[in-house]
Order: C-alpha cells, then structure tokens, then sequence
C-alpha cells in the first residue's frame, strides 16, 4: 500500500507539531503493510509540516520523496466536482439539469436503465451517488480499448440497477467519468486539459497529471511509489504501472496522480478560496 494522506478537513492537532514525526513513525512500525506514505499539514497559508517516509520502491530500495507521484485514486473527484462547479457558473449546466436533457442539448442521445431514472437523474444525482446503478468495478480496468466516449455512451446506459434512484447512498465511479465526459462536450475540450487549465496552473500544482497522459511511463527511481496490494498472508505485493494505466479512460473517478507538495498546495488554495474567494468570484 502506498498512501499520500490528504485530508481536506479542520483537524485539531492535540499534540505538538514536533511529535507528529515520531507519532508516524511508530504508526508505521505497526501498519507494515505500508510501503510509503507522505504527510502534509496545512494551517492556513502556510504548510507547517511536509515529510515522506517509507520507499517508493521497496525491491530498488529506492525512498519515498515529497515529490514521489502518487496515485491519489477517488480524491480526484475533488477536482472533478469543482470543475463541474465552474461549468455550472458558466452556464454550460445547472446542478439539477436531466442527464439525459444535456446530452439531447449537444446532439447526443443518452439513457440510463428505468424510464425514470433515465428521463429524471441530474447532474447533482451523479455526483452525489444516488442514481442506483450498479457500479461493476470489474469494467473499470478491463483493458478495453474503448474511448471515454464509448463507456459513457455505449456502456453505461447498459449498466443494471441495483437500488431505486435517490434510494439510498452507492457509491459509483462510472457517474463522474460521466460527468467528466458531459464536461468534454460542453467545453469541447478534454478533461483533463480543463482540471490543468483551471486548477492545476492556477494553485501550483506542477507535478500533478493523468494516468492516460503518458507521463507516468517517463518516470524513474522515487519519482513514483510503486502500486503495492496484500495477500491472504498480510504480505505485500507489487502492482505493475501499467495496471494503472487503464483507468485512463475514467480519470475524472480516480485517474490523477500527485506529490505532498502539490496536494498541500491545493489544500492551502482551497483554505484562501473561502477566504478571499481567489478561484472564481463566485467560489
């Protein structure tokens, strides 16, 4: 397991700032199943803690680094639902807009399983994990060679229903790949060229990237922490990169991969954002 800990909520520190080190490093001994882990703490403005620890690559021995890219996984939908938010700014949706209304407004037909879900599921039931439709994870690295527009508009209208929209909370990655898509056709530009566009260049966010953009394959030594899962045995194992890779097609669910420096640097952005609303006037 590899771990770059973001947490994007007040946290009161019950002990002083120069123990947090040797709090971690104990975790650690305790939590072996750890292969690295990057640690940042913002207050305010101002980052008042930032280490690594443990090994990017633990067969090359090779330790982590602040600068270590990592897998980030589902806090991309962070950056996924604050683009939507500027989207909904400009004009190009409203959190309540029909699904099925937005593609219709672009050209495209789109359904999804039950006549009214289909004609009834928003913007906000995507995002918010309450369309029902069953999440099969399994499709989601299969390695086909199927575009984002292929998924969406092929594949997820045949996804079955496994609760009653608005029923209850199910979490699904498919409903923000497809949020990312909606937002492709309306800006008529790709994903993740919008996220480094309006956030990355915008919060300093310089080593932060996709898995489908190819950067990950020019990267060496502790420049990325090696993907680690366990057994049956409590005994890690490695993951190759390139299963990684095929989450492309579904960046805006899980695809980005970051540093600590670059994670704090959005926490502290996020923090001036309430404050001094430096993103958008209406943030």
């Amino acid at each position: 397991m590899q771990l770059l800990l973001v947490l994007l909520l007040p946290v009161v520190i019950v002990c002083d700032i120069n123990d947090i080190d040797e709090i971690i490093k104990k975790l650690l001994v305790c939590r072996k199943e750890t292969a690295s882990l990057g640690v940042s703490i913002v207050q305010d403005d101002s980052t008042i803690f930032n280490k690594a620890y443990g090994k990017a690559d633990i067969e090359a021995d090779i330790d982590a680094t602040l600068e270590t890219r990592y897998s980030i996984g589902s806090v991309t939908k962070i950056f996924t639902s604050y683009l939507a938010g500027l989207h909904a700014q400009k004009g190009n949706f409203q959190w309540d807009d029909e699904l099925v209304d937005v593609f219709k407004k672009h050209g495209l037909q789109f359904s999804l399983q039950g006549k009214f879900r289909s004609s009834e599921a928003t913007i906000n039931d995507a995002l918010a994990h309450r369309t029902g439709i069953k999440a099969y994870e399994v499709l989601l690295s299969d390695g086909r060679n199927l575009t984002r527009a292929d998924w969406m508009l092929d594949v997820v209208p045949l996804l079955g229903e496994v609760h009653p929209m608005r029923d209850t909370f199910y979490y699904n990655n498919w409903m923000y790949t497809l949020v990312g898509y909606i937002m492709e056709i309306a800006d008529k530009s790709s994903y993740e060229d919008q996220v480094k566009k309006e956030i990355f260049d915008k919060v300093g966010m310089d080593n932060t990237f996709f898995v489908s953009d190819g950067k990950m394959d020019k990267l060496m030594g502790d420049e990325i922490a090696i993907p680690y899962s366990e057994d049956a045995n409590n005994q890690l194992y490695r993951i190759p990169l390139a299963v990684l890779k095929l989450i492309g097609p579904h960046d805006p669910a899980g695809g980005m991969m970051s540093t600590t420096t670059d994670m704090s640097n959005f926490i502290k952005a996020v923090l001036n954002a309430i404050n001094k609303k430096i993103f958008t006037s209406g943030c």
